[in-house]
């Protein structure tokens, strides 16, 4: 009982906001190291699939996933949130008809490089964009379209996707 009590009483996301130094020292943070990231830059090893010196270039989008989202959800800043759809779209719009997401090309992928690190990565960033931005369950399927929510093909304009069952996943807590 004293935990729902509790629960119904925390601030809704982005309704708190730090003060004084500190909040001065994360507001010029966030400024300079998060939303001055070059999300394409980040992002353009997954469009290329050129990697053969097992560089760990697919883990940093997932990383920059790690804080920018919770520092939208505290900022509600717009041009941060136009950085993580870019990035998001970017991601999803490399993705292969395989399913695969990451930089290496085909006769490399999942051997002794980072391949399974950064698409441990790149999963993580989705979600928290899941998590974290949308939290609605209304996520498209990667090509544009939005899912049945029935877990059949759709074709896309590029590739088929399957549609995803999102109406089954929790919502983000309000």
């Amino acid at each position: 009982m004293a935990a729902a009590a509790a629960a119904s009483t925390v601030p809704p996301y982005g309704a708190v906001r730090m003060r004084g130094p500190m909040g001065a020292r994360l507001d010029a943070m966030i400024e300079r190291h998060v939303k001055s990231t070059d999300v394409e830059y980040i992002t353009s090893p997954f469009m290329e699939k050129t990697e053969r010196r097992n560089w760990w270039q697919t883990e940093f989008w997932g990383k920059y996933m790690h804080a920018a989202v919770p520092f939208w959800t505290y900022t509600q800043d717009a041009s941060l949130r136009r950085s993580i759809d870019l990035g998001v779209e970017r991601i999803l719009s490399s993705q292969e008809p395989s399913g695969y997401i990451g930089n290496y090309p085909d006769e490399l992928r999942c051997g002794e490089g980072w391949d399974v690190w950064g698409m441990k990565y790149t999963l993580m960033g989705l979600m928290h964009y899941y998590d974290g931005v949308t939290g609605n369950g209304e996520r498209g399927t990667g090509n544009g379209e939005r899912g049945t929510g029935n877990g059949e093909w759709q074709e896309g304009a590029r590739r088929r996707v399957p549609s995803l069952r999102l109406r089954d996943l929790p919502a983000r807590p309000e």
